[in-house]
């Protein structure tokens, strides 16, 4: 019996993404791509939020003047790098056979790529008896 799987759209990129249950742990992005970049995303927000408050403020005064006192003067800029022609690489076209036997074949997890069966589910699965566990010393 294959396992299920749960089908969700990545929160960045909007892209469908197929998980099996054994990887399903919350993902909510199809990539560490995505995932680190909405990262740097809510991170470059928290800092914005955090700069519009007075100690934040006062925080960018300081490190501007540490900055500024370190500065040396430059009076001439580098010479660029000159940028080296960049072919790209010759892509090859399928045919309508080879993309419709794409179509059937059965579904992969996006993580693990092992086969799914071809139900879904759209929310995560719940499990009632998940307690937490005590250990005790004797």
């Amino acid at each position: 019996m294959q396992p299920t799987s749960r089908l969700y759209f990545c929160l960045l990129c909007y892209q469908k993404v197929l998980i099996c249950s054994h990887c399903d742990r919350g993902h909510e992005y199809c990539s560490k791509v995505c995932s680190s970049e909405a990262r740097k995303i809510n991170m470059k927000a928290s800092s914005r939020r955090y700069q519009e408050t007075f100690k934040g403020k006062l925080a960018h005064a300081l490190r501007q003047a540490d900055y500024k006192a370190r500065l040396k003067k430059v009076t001439h800029q580098g010479s660029e790098v000159p940028v080296s022609n960049v072919l790209l690489e010759p892509i090859e076209n399928k045919s309508e056979e080879e993309n419709n036997e794409q179509a059937i074949e059965t579904p992969c997890c996006c993580f693990c790529g092992k086969e799914v069966s071809n139900f879904y589910r759209s929310s995560f699965i719940r499990h009632k008896d998940r307690k937490s566990h005590s250990f005790t010393s004797d």
